[in-house]
């Protein structure tokens, strides 16, 4: 995660570059995979049948897994503005784009929030808490790394003018 400060404005930023980058890997190889099967082999004409529908499917296969990669990781962003008063957070996906705008008052804190990954280990993820209760994550891929979360809700619970969070790793 990246944090930068510029006068009044604060922005903490994840890009998801080498995720894409992966996962158009997958979107590549696997339309060589169906424009080989649909024709493009040299030696189209002596492939058997199974073969074809194999490479063909494993193609299919290889794009919607690239695409799924590229869609469930998309970039966020969130700006902390103090002249405006407001917290946008901006979430740019390849297929997608949002943006929510809260002001001052509508924001709790910046949270820490601990959880398990699927094979048992703890990871950490950046969460927007709203007033009303409303727990919004800032990163699209959690961290083994505390540390790395925790600085940027620090900063962003002192740069809103909150009381920063206590974490239990601070007080042993």
């Amino acid at each position: 995660m990246k944090l930068r400060k510029n006068g009044e404005t604060m922005t903490i930023s994840q890009n998801m570059g080498c995720f894409w980058l992966f996962g158009s890997f997958f979107v590549v190889i696997g339309l060589m995979f169906v424009y080989g099967a649909s024709g493009g082999y040299s030696n189209f004409a002596e492939a058997s049948w199974i073969l074809l529908l194999a490479h063909f499917c494993f193609g299919v296969v290889g794009v919607a897994a690239g695409l799924w990669f590229i869609s469930t990781h998309p970039a966020i962003s969130v700006t902390i503005d103090k002249n405006e008063q407001l917290v946008t957070l901006l979430t740019r996906g390849v297929f997608r784009r949002s943006e929510r705008t809260f002001e001052f008052g509508q924001i709790r804190k910046f949270e820490v929030v601990e959880d398990i990954d699927s094979d048992g280990d703890t990871v950490w993820m950046l969460e927007l808490v709203t007033i009303s209760g409303e727990s919004i994550p800032i990163s699209s891929v959690p961290s083994p790394a505390e540390s790395s979360k925790r600085g940027p809700a620090f900063e962003a619970n002192a740069f809103l003018g909150r009381k920063p969070p206590l974490y239990l790793s601070d007080t042993e």
